[in-house]
């Protein structure tokens, strides 16, 4: 397992994609590769590589449905990078929905953004 340093020594790209990975999972009930390859414009490679080290980071947190071919809630998921928060997954689909990408999630944090994203609104001190 690797440690949250390293996790927050990934890429910002990277860490928006695995954020997005695990508020798919927490939000929809699972996950395609395909679909995070559409939203973030990367090859497939890409998100094979964010799953194994999400998968080395929260062991038993995701699991493969190959019947859906999506990754779903493993035994062990909980959020871990996503808030949690209802906001958090809807300013997601509003980026989505205004821009067809996510290039920039919103960070949220005891429920507030902290963090601006190109579609959302200023956020608010």
């Amino acid at each position: 397992m690797c440690s949250m340093d390293e996790i927050n020594s990934l890429p910002f790209a990277q860490q928006q994609r695995l954020r997005f990975i695990e508020s798919m999972v927490l939000w929809e009930g699972s996950v395609q590769r395909q679909r995070v390859c559409e939203v973030f414009r990367v090859n497939p490679n890409h998100v094979t590589r964010d799953i194994q080290v999400y998968k080395k980071q929260y062991p038993k947190s995701l699991e493969y449905n190959p019947s859906l071919r999506a990754y779903e809630p493993g035994s062990k998921f909980s959020p871990h990078m996503a808030s949690g928060d209802p906001s958090e997954y809807l300013a997601l689909l509003y980026a989505y929905a205004e821009s067809e990408s996510v290039a920039m999630l919103p960070v949220f944090r005891n429920g507030r953004s902290i963090s601006r994203c190109f579609a959302c609104a200023p956020m608010q001190n």
